[in-house]
């Protein structure tokens, strides 16, 4: 009867909890009750850090720093001084290659937090869903616990 809902890849309705869990054992429901528990804390921790980033995101200052600032101005100079020679003198001055890799490293930097931002907002859109049928799965268990497994 174990893992009769599997909780951790998709989210099981409350009637397929209702059914999976009819005549389960009473320590085989609070188990399950745990997992959702566990479940709805991580999925809160994600609609938590989406709430900040998109506050913050919103104020001028964000918008100054990382937008227009970091993600617009800095990527623009750095891509220059890769791209671009520097001409002194009538002499080609190239870049080294520790010079290369630390701007290099910058503009990735740049990506990761970009990738970090998209992931805060795919799993709190996500979470938003989620939370609200793991709420009534949590329900349906606690009561099956509360009636002793009926």
């Amino acid at each position: 009867m174990a893992n009769k809902v599997n909780l951790e890849n998709e989210i099981a309705s409350v009637e397929e909890i209702e059914a999976a869990y009819k005549d389960a054992p009473l320590n085989l429901i609070e188990k399950e009750l745990e997992k959702v528990e566990d479940i709805i804390k991580e999925k809160q921790g994600h609609l938590e850090r989406f709430n900040a980033l998109k506050t913050l995101s919103e104020t001028n200052e964000f918008k100054t720093l990382f937008d227009k600032g970091y993600f617009e101005e800095e990527k623009n100079r750095v891509t220059e001084l890769i791209v671009g020679t520097q001409v002194e003198s009538g002499n080609v001055e190239y870049i080294k290659r520790d010079v290369l890799q630390n701007l290099t490293d910058k503009l990735l930097s740049m990506r990761n937090l970009k990738i970090y931002f998209s992931a805060v907002v795919m799993n709190g859109q996500s979470a938003e869903i989620e939370l609200e049928e793991l709420n009534r799965i949590k329900s349906v268990l606690e009561k099956k616990i509360k009636f002793g497994g009926k």
